[in-house]
């Protein structure tokens, strides 16, 4: 029997964005998945499009929440899948993500597996220069997060639920990048991750995205969460420290560089445009 896959999604007031989301979710090639949303008293069209879907939706919980995080935590506390994933509500899935992932969480015998994932815009339009080779997945180590020299692209991944029951969930003070920091915490425990080179999702960049707001919002807007984005990441490196890394800043700039250079290795044998390249250096 195949594995049963649960994907959560953890909303608030995205209704403009969350039937797409959705339909990627229920729109999957792979037949065992436990879909459940969480969504924290939305107060816009959230409300009625999670209505025109909850026949379709194995678990809906609408409650206030602390945050997107503590939406997550909810919503994994129910599920029952031997697999987890989770696709924000203005992300969306290629149809035949989880299909790809199980089979590659399964051949290489680790316990996450994230792919690469595209950029697209308000519309769904792809984002160039923010396209691919900014979210291209590569192999790495806990010093690689450490060093910020590459990411794990969230929308892409799919984990065992081992991580979850060792006691690792999402930290619900975490308001900037709850994902990198649960990411981190398990590579720390020393999890292992495998990279899919595939193209499996779509990370949406708008006004309203906590990742986004560089891009979009006035320097006023940015102000609000400096402070918490500081926090996040230096809880993010103590615990990388407590762990027994250290890192000198010549070695840092040598994994930024040797991760930029696999990069553009990767971007030019895929024939990408020189825009898409141009971002890699952005």
């Amino acid at each position: 029997m195949k594995p049963l896959i649960s994907i959560v999604t953890s909303s608030f007031n995205q209704g403009y964005f969350i039937e797409e989301t959705i339909n990627s979710v229920l729109s999957q090639s792979y037949d065992r998945i436990q879909y459940i949303v969480v969504d924290s008293c939305s107060t816009d069209a959230t409300a009625e499009v999670l209505e025109r879907y909850k026949s379709k939706i194995d678990i809906l919980l609408v409650e206030k929440d602390r945050g997107s995080a503590d939406g997550l935590n909810k919503g994994f506390a129910m599920a029952e899948g031997d697999y987890l994933a989770f696709i924000n509500s203005d992300d969306c899935y290629k149809t035949n993500a989880i299909d790809v992932l199980v089979e590659q969480i399964l051949c290489s015998e680790t316990d996450c597996v994230y792919s690469d994932v595209e950029f697209i815009d308000h519309n769904s339009q792809v984002i160039t220069p923010y396209s691919l080779p900014k979210a291209y997945a590569v192999k790495l180590k806990p010093i690689d997060l450490f060093a910020r020299s590459a990411i794990i692209p969230q929308q892409g991944s799919l984990w065992s639920r081992r991580i979850w029951d060792y006691g690792i969930h999402f930290n619900a003070n975490n308001k900037t990048c709850w994902d990198f920091e649960y990411f981190s915490e398990a590579l720390a425990a020393g999890f292992k991750f495998s990279p899919v080179y595939d193209c499996l999702a779509s990370f949406r960049m708008h006004s309203q995205s906590i990742t986004g707001e560089s891009i979009f919002n006035e320097k006023t807007t940015l102000s609000r969460l400096h402070d918490q984005r500081i926090a996040d990441h230096q809880r993010v490196n103590q615990m990388f420290t407590d762990s027994g890394l250290k890192l000198s800043r010549p070695e840092v700039y040598y994994l930024k560089t040797l991760n930029l250079s696999r990069r553009v290795k990767r971007c030019i044998s895929s024939g990408d445009s020189l825009p898409a390249l141009y971002s890699l250096f952005r």
